[in-house]
């Protein structure tokens, strides 16, 4: 007997003892998977959604094409017809300034990158935009892509450090 076959009753020993004698319960065997027949993945693509679905899709077009809107400053028009306000053409414009006085895309700027060219370049765009605009802090946060207010609060108090110790 080898030294395999030995572990493996041992192993049934083990087993049986732990079970009172009587083996395990099988585990159910999951069902196979089966690709869609091909007439169904016809009939799918050729039967017109039903209009809840539709117009469920429409929205999360509509959601993704202002989030794309928002985020490069284009701006976007709220239900009420009021534009909003992280979208306004001063913060746009210190956007893209930082990012040219960097020497960066404006997706490096608004990314999440740590390299600390990008990070000094976005704690001066944080400390810009509160000076220059109204934006409050969340809004600030949102229009660089998401970072959240206490991001945008240390960014904003990081560079009005160097500023006074003379570095920026």
């Amino acid at each position: 007997m080898t030294a395999l076959m030995e572990q493996h009753e041992a192993h049934k020993a083990r087993t049986s003892r732990l079970w009172g004698g009587t083996t395990p319960p099988s585990i159910p065997k999951t069902r196979p998977y089966s690709p869609r027949p091909i007439d169904v993945i016809a009939r799918d693509l050729v039967t017109p959604k039903a209009p809840q679905q539709a117009a469920q899709d429409e929205n999360v077009h509509a959601k993704k094409r202002r989030d794309w809107l928002f985020v490069n400053g284009i701006g976007w028009t709220g239900p009420d017809g009021e534009k909003a306000e992280v979208s306004t053409p001063a913060s746009t414009r210190i956007i893209a300034e930082v990012a040219k006085e960097a020497g960066i895309s404006v997706a490096e700027l608004c990314g999440a990158s740590r390299r600390r060219n990008l990070v000094l370049a976005r704690h001066k765009l944080m400390w810009r935009l509160s000076k220059e605009t109204s934006l409050s802090l969340p809004n600030i946060g949102r229009r660089m892509g998401g970072f959240d207010h206490t991001s945008v609060s240390h960014g904003i108090k990081r560079h009005q450090a160097r500023i006074d110790a003379g570095e920026a």
